[in-house]
């Protein structure tokens, strides 16, 4: 049985960027027989709840190649320690894109009725090939069929000057979680008036 090779470092928490939030989770979890991952729980935070929930989304999508006994694959208990440091998450192209988005919703705000209706933020899997936006699709329900379609929307139309040298090139997938919060909301349109100066 092998560990995927996958890093975190597309699923740091934007806002834990911003605030220079590191450290390290260790979770604990179940692999099953498929290779996928259940029952997730935090064996030792990182310190920070918002890194904490971050591993925990990002380890779910995890695959294993499964262990196996008698050459049958098999459950087993599990350990991994997730380790999140400013230097890791993701480039500045990405982020431009968060800011991008969040202004999109902002000029079309919902109403805190309709946000309400929410159980996660709708995540979005997309493709940044040589600067651009390719294959955006939701991953994750946001539990409002509305306010998904209006953040794939506002991603797929998303128009974004990047400087050639902070543009990664090649092709890279990244995820995005827009939170149907209000105060969040607020708070992403002026992380992006401050950091796009």
């Amino acid at each position: 049985m092998r560990a995927p090779s996958q890093n975190c470092g597309n699923f740091y928490p934007r806002e834990s960027v911003r605030l220079d939030q590191q450290g390290d989770a260790e979770l604990q979890f179940t692999l099953k027989a498929d290779g996928t991952v259940k029952d997730i729980s935090v064996a030792k935070s990182s310190g920070h709840d918002s890194l904490d929930e971050a591993a925990t989304e990002c380890v779910s999508h995890w695959h294993y190649n499964p262990a196996t006994h008698s050459g049958v694959p098999v459950e087993m208990p599990w350990r991994t320690v997730v380790k999140f440091r400013v230097d890791n998450g993701p480039p500045l192209a990405v982020r431009r894109y968060e800011w991008g988005e969040y202004r999109c919703i902002d000029e079309s705000m919902p109403s805190e009725d309709e946000m309400k209706k929410t159980t996660y933020g709708t995540g979005l899997d997309f493709t940044l090939r040589d600067g651009a936006i390719a294959d955006a699709k939701i991953f994750r329900t946001s539990g409002n069929e509305k306010l998904d379609e209006q953040a794939l929307q506002c991603f797929r139309n998303l128009k974004i000057d990047s400087d050639d040298d902070k543009t990664p090139s090649g092709s890279q997938e990244y995820h995005l979680f827009v939170t149907w919060n209000s105060t969040v909301i607020a708070a992403m349109v002026k992380a992006a008036a401050r950091y796009t100066r």
